[in-house]
């Protein structure tokens, strides 16, 4: 890294130059150190975890899962107000915003019957399955389950 202080030496003595210069360069590598950490953390939020299961439901013979899941997962243009609420989330209360995989399975015939992938899920670890699940995409994975023919 070069920085050049123009004229710098016209009101700065020597010392008191190089003092700025190890300011400055102090301050980029704090800042740098800042991002980098900002785009680990950012990048793992969006990313599925090392135990992707979240949830677990038995009902009978059917059994609902819902992972975490490797999928492109981001706001759109149209969601900016939303931005700065998931990134404060994610940097600063260590939330997750990677997609999950919503997957019914009957347990009987051994066959997966349904799945859909919620996008967009801000969640916080620890959170129970009703604060992120989307009711929506559950009841389109159940009716699609619903509707696949009994063998």
């Amino acid at each position: 890294m070069t920085i050049h202080l123009p004229f710098a030496q016209e009101w700065l003595t020597a010392a008191e130059c190089d003092d700025l210069l190890a300011f400055l360069r102090g301050s980029i590598d704090a800042i740098c150190n800042i991002v980098r950490e900002d785009a680990r953390r950012l990048a793992a939020a969006l990313k599925p975890s090392a135990t992707p299961r979240l949830m677990d439901r038995r009902f009978g013979d059917w059994r609902i899962l819902a992972d975490e899941y490797d999928h492109e997962n981001w706001l759109d243009e149209d969601d900016a107000e939303q931005l700065d609420a998931v990134l404060e989330a994610v940097l600063v209360r260590g939330a997750r915003f990677c997609p999950v995989l919503l997957t019914v399975v009957n347990e009987r015939e051994e066959d997966i019957k349904a799945a859909g992938v919620i996008t967009d899920v801000l969640r916080f670890l620890g959170d129970p399955a009703r604060r992120w699940l989307d009711r929506r995409v559950l009841r389109e994975v159940m009716s699609e389950a619903r509707a696949m023919p009994a063998q």
